[in-house]
């Protein structure tokens, strides 16, 4: 798991509790992590670095990000990465 993925609950949302899914199929690898912290504060604009940080990791894999934050319900981030195929590894 990428040190900013999993320091985010431990460090910044107090959490005492976390979920960590990984799910595989043909297509896309998803990652998934909840915890019982404080929220993100979804509301703001403005995203922290290690957020920042995450979801340009997750561009460069040409993938998708989500961050799930709602008050007093913990947070929720679900990354998704497709998978790729050349030409060498199609099935």
């Amino acid at each position: 798991m990428p040190k900013s993925l999993s320091l985010i609950p431990l460090k910044h949302a107090k959490a005492s509790q976390i979920e960590v899914y990984l799910y595989q199929n043909s297509q896309e690898i998803q990652l998934k992590m909840l915890d019982n912290g404080v929220d993100l504060n979804a509301s703001t604009d403005e995203m922290s670095y290690g957020l920042k940080n995450i979801q340009e990791r997750v561009d460069e894999m040409a993938g998708t990000v989500q961050f799930l934050s709602a008050k007093g319900k913990g947070t929720s981030i679900d990354v998704r990465v497709p998978i790729l195929r050349g030409e060498d590894n199609v099935e």
